[in-house]
């Protein structure tokens, strides 16, 4: 998201588009995927491929077992145009858009949004938690045209959209779309190493934010800081649900290379405060290498939006 978005604008895509927003205006600009990052809202589809948890809107994903190792996600090692990034939102929070299916790349699949737990977004891969239906999830592909399944792995049935090359990997816990995604698997299930492992860093950044909201994490410095950050190793921020007219409290974590140097420090909470969702910081601290600032947002009414640019 670029400062240039005025609250008209974050009001047009509703509190549901901008849970990982504020996190993503502070993140990577680069690809997508396709029609999945950030994209929170659902269209309107026949049947249903879900059966639904008792509460999926409440229950608690392990996203963090899923985080693949940076020196293993595909597209990051080696090239200096794409950072480590990941993003993990809520069922709860997906749920906001009121409508009846996921879209984007899972549209094929007819899930009802009521059945998703949460929702990881790592490039090249995003991963649906919950409790789905796999055979009908099967069946689904095997209907649609331009789709055909391709076999199994672990206990996932896979499948490819033959067009586009997209991958997909079908279980009923979970549902991965994109490419590279038995890395995914191997990452869950132990086989290959987890962010956790290879950089325990992240360790302490996840003990310092509350990580069952909208969690973004990075490393390095976010690409759309103006400031010189080169010392900043990396970084975590939590989201709580978003309601129009109601104000709620974010943490950001960074952790650099020694303790926070004050021009760092400074330009941080300066960048933060270019955000047109934030009303204020209301707290700044730091504590050997860490800095954490809080800072309160809020997503205006919709009624105020002419009042708002």
């Amino acid at each position: 998201m670029s400062r240039k978005h005025s609250r008209r604008a974050i009001l047009a895509g509703g509190a549901s588009a901008v849970l990982g927003g504020l996190a993503g205006c502070l993140g990577q600009g680069d690809d997508s995927g396709e029609g999945d990052r950030q994209n929170n809202t659902v269209d309107t589809g026949p049947g249903d491929t879900g059966s639904g948890s008792s509460d999926p809107a409440s229950a608690q994903v392990s996203f963090r077992d899923w985080l693949v190792a940076p020196e293993l996600t595909p597209g990051v090692t080696g090239n200096e145009d794409r950072v480590y990034r990941f993003e993990y939102i809520p069922g709860g929070f997906l749920q906001q858009a009121e409508q009846d299916r996921v879209q984007g790349r899972a549209s094929v699949l007819d899930i009802d949004p009521a059945v998703i737990e949460g929702r990881l977004l790592q490039l090249p891969a995003v991963v649906y938690f919950g409790e789905f239906d796999q055979p009908a999830l099967e069946t689904a592909i095997e209907s649609a045209d331009g789709y055909t399944v391709t076999g199994e792995y672990e206990s996932y049935r896979t499948a490819e959209n033959t067009e586009t090359g997209t991958q997909f990997a079908l279980d009923e816990q979970a549902v991965l779309i994109g490419r590279a995604l038995e890395q995914w698997i191997d990452t869950q299930t132990g086989t290959a190493d987890r962010l956790e492992g290879t950089t325990p860093v992240f360790t302490q950044l996840f003990d310092r934010v509350p990580t069952n909201l909208s969690v973004t994490g990075q490393l390095g410095p976010p690409v759309t800081f103006e400031a010189d950050l080169d010392s900043l190793t990396a970084w975590v921020s939590a989201t709580p649900r978003l309601t129009a007219g109601e104000a709620v409290t974010q943490r950001w974590v960074y952790v650099f290379d020694g303790q926070p140097p004050e021009d760092a420090t400074q330009a941080i909470r300066q960048e933060l405060s270019d955000s047109p969702l934030l009303n204020s910081i209301t707290n700044t601290t730091t504590d050997g290498r860490f800095l954490t600032v809080t800072g309160e947002l809020l997503l205006p009414e919709s009624n105020s939006a002419d009042a708002a640019d």
